[in-house]
């Protein structure tokens, strides 16, 4: 009985530990338009790219994933933005958005899967980001160049461990009951 419990202990621990929990991200949130709603002043804005993060293998359930964090600078929350690829080639499965959307926090972020593999495709590309009215006007736009040099397959120092904080838990809890039963 009791290397039946042992082994159920055990068997536990591993299926606990090796539970992948599904990736959740934020999506940025779509800018309604009214036809019907009086134009609007477009004040001036400015994109750039705040930051790249490609896929990786750290054990997280994420890892697939990578994104592109644009940052607006002078930023009116009353309007909204349309992001078009206008030149070069961005990857297939870029999540930019077919309607207007609403920065956060001054920022929208385009996410993509980028297999978190040892090679990598590099960046080079431009988006166009336009300022969109609530009336559905469109105002200026500003363009701006997404590149990064991807990787090319040789050493790599992103793995953070597989072992989580649950493993170490369920693993002091099997040595505790372990040394019980002894």
């Amino acid at each position: 009985m009791k290397k039946w419990m042992c082994c159920l202990a055990v068997t536990s621990v591993w299926l606990i530990s090796s539970t992948t929990f599904a990736c959740s991200v934020a999506s940025t949130p779509e800018f309604l338009t009214d036809g019907t709603l009086p134009a609007i002043e477009f004040s001036a804005f400015d994109v750039r790219v705040d930051a790249i993060k490609r896929g990786n293998d750290t054990g997280s359930s994420c890892d697939d994933l990578g994104w592109i964090d644009l940052q607006i600078s002078n930023e009116d929350t009353q309007v909204g933005y349309k992001v078009e690829l206008i030149d070069g080639v961005a990857p297939k499965n870029l999540g930019v958005p077919q309607t207007p959307v609403s920065a956060i926090d001054s920022q929208i972020t385009l996410i993509w899967s980028d297999e978190p593999t040892e090679e990598q495709p590099a960046l080079d590309f431009t988006l166009r980001v336009t300022a969109i009215a609530p009336n559905g006007d469109e105002g200026p736009f500003e363009d701006v160049v997404v590149s990064d040099p991807g990787r090319d397959g040789g050493c790599s120092t992103t793995g953070e461990g597989d072992i989580s904080v649950v493993s170490l838990f369920m693993f002091g809890l099997v040595v505790l009951g372990l040394r019980r039963i002894q």
